[in-house]
């Protein structure tokens, strides 16, 4: 089944040359010249080159913001039911030969040629979020191919609440989409040794944060018996319930009291009955308050920098986030430090990180490269703003 073609648009030569090149997966307004009459916000319409006229490919008109097109496909290939069937299953195919099982990003915006749709796999159940008009139109069809592709699969759940949806003038919504089996809004999974519930209607983005999946295995081998692990922002354990399972105590600090039962029941899951304390309590407020020091030290904070006009602002933050954060780290201390933002740098970030351990005449070294997102979540070096998470593992060596 071939998609309604809405009609046509033209681009100019900059534009033209992206699209040869495959360099981008979207078009912005100051490359469209010219469009047919009638077509409306998330129409699929078919591109042509204005000079000569060439067909470029197919894509969604979403005239958002300075958004013009998200692209679907190149040259003359037609965008169908059947292609995006075999986008799905490639996507999924690529997860399982990385050796993701029961949890991945099954795909991960315009690096899978799906921009602005994102698919979480949560074991039976999958979630789908969109921050397009144009994937928002697909989403019952795209949930019911989830269903026929994967039979382990009982739902789909859409978490369409993301804050920027409104930006793009789109609904706020989310719920189960398509036909189900259950209407379960929990449901399990391994990393390593560890097992989590996932709450897919009230936790954060997805569900879980599946990007810090490899840096969470990493801890596992410092968080060595004995050691002193305080794990901020810590959400529902993801981090600490790793250390806990290696034999670490550990301080769990989340202000969020859903995020906190959800944490104790991740705790019971694993069958942990001691060395954890639980703080209900804000970040800033409990460090500076507390008067222990840590051989491990997790900051996996909300990002603090949402748009270029809060990079002052967020930067602080960051800055003050770890300068608190080392006053409390032990010589011999390992220091992990994250940010999800895309207006922060790898290279500012750990600046940011050297600069606060030179105010308190503290030498850090690094172990190794820079971490990011778990391999799940592909990344086309051509497309900007998928490689947002940073993540730094530093020891205390003065």
């Amino acid at each position: 089944m071939n998609f309604d073609i809405k009609g046509k648009i033209w681009i100019d030569k900059k534009g033209t040359e992206l699209l040869k090149e495959k360099s981008t997966m979207v078009l912005f307004n100051k490359h469209i010249k010219n469009r047919d009459e009638g077509i409306k916000k998330g129409d699929i319409v078919v591109i042509h080159d204005k000079k000569s006229g060439e067909l470029l490919g197919t894509g969604i008109y979403e005239r958002v913001g300075n958004l013009g097109v998200r692209i679907l496909t190149f040259g003359n290939r037609i965008f169908s039911k059947d292609l995006v069937i075999r986008r799905l299953k490639n996507a999924k195919l690529v997860r399982e030969k990385l050796g993701f099982k029961d949890s991945y990003r099954w795909i991960n915006s315009a690096s899978d040629r799906f921009s602005g749709l994102i698919i979480d796999k949560y074991n039976d159940i999958v979630v789908i979020q969109s921050s397009s008009i144009g994937m928002d139109n697909l989403l019952e069809m795209i949930a019911n191919i989830i269903r026929e592709i994967d039979d382990k699969v009982i739902a789909v759940y859409v978490r369409n609440d993301l804050r920027n949806r409104k930006t793009y003038n789109l609904d706020i919504w989310k719920g189960f989409i398509g036909p189900r089996d259950d209407e379960k809004e929990k449901t399990g999974i391994t990393e390593g040794d560890a097992k989590f519930l996932v709450d897919v209607k009230n936790g954060n983005k997805t569900g879980f944060y599946l990007d810090q999946r490899i840096n969470r295995l990493e801890l596992s081998k410092y968080a060595i018996p004995g050691s002193k692990v305080l794990d901020c922002f810590a959400y529902t354990g993801g981090f600490g319930i790793h250390a806990l399972l290696s034999g670490s105590t550990v301080t769990f600090i989340e202000n969020n009291a859903t995020h906190i039962k959800n944490l104790k029941e991740n705790i019971d899951l694993n069958q942990i009955s001691e060395e954890y304390r639980i703080f209900n309590s804000d970040f800033w407020e409990f460090i500076r308050g507390d008067d222990n020091k840590y051989d491990i030290i997790i900051l996996d904070p909300p990002s603090f920098i949402s748009s270029r006009n809060e990079i002052k602002l967020g930067t602080q933050k960051y800055y003050k986030m770890n300068l608190l954060a080392l006053k409390k780290l032990k010589k011999n201390g390992i220091l992990i430090s994250s940010s999800c933002s895309y207006f922060m740098d790898t290279n500012t970030l750990q600046t940011i990180i050297l600069s606060a351990a030179e105010e308190l005449s503290i030498e850090l070294t690094r172990m190794g490269r820079v971490r990011g997102a778990s391999p799940c979540h592909l990344i086309d070096p051509k497309v900007p703003g998928l490689e947002y998470l940073k993540c730094y593992f530093f020891i205390r060596t003065d």
